[in-house]
C-alpha cells in the first residue's frame, strides 16, 4: 500500500497511554461470575481503588499531557456515568 513500516526497535514517540489496569482477586472473579460485569467493575472502582479510563484521561489532561479538545476522541468523558450502575454488593446495604 506504499506505507513505510516502522523499523523494529525505534518505537513510537509523542504518545501517552490511557488505560484501565485491573489487578484481580478472588472476590472480583466471583462477582464477575455470579453478579456480572457491572458489579465487578463497581467493586474494582470502590473497593480496589481502581482508576477508570476517564479518571486516567483526566489526570493526563491536568498534567498537560493530553489536549482537552482531543480528549473525547480518546475516551468519552461521560463513560463512567454511562457505565455506572448502583448495585449493592452482597452483604452490603446502601443508605
Amino acid at each position: 500500500n506504499g506505507r513505510k513500516r516502522t523499523t523494529v526497535g525505534r518505537g513510537v514517540t509523542g504518545r501517552t497511554v490511557i488505560a484501565e489496569v485491573v489487578e484481580t482477586d478472588a472476590r472480583l472473579f466471583r462477582l464477575l461470575r455470579t453478579e456480572g460485569k457491572e458489579a465487578a467493575r463497581q467493586y474494582w472502582l470502590e473497593h480496589m481503588n481502581g482508576i477508570s479510563r476517564v479518571e486516567h484521561l483526566l489526570h493526563r489532561i491536568s498534567e498537560g499531557r493530553v489536549d482537552p479538545l482531543e480528549a473525547t476522541r480518546i475516551v468519552p468523558l461521560d463513560e463512567d456515568e454511562r457505565l455506572a450502575v448502583d448495585i449493592p454488593l452482597k452483604g452490603e446495604c446502601h443508605a
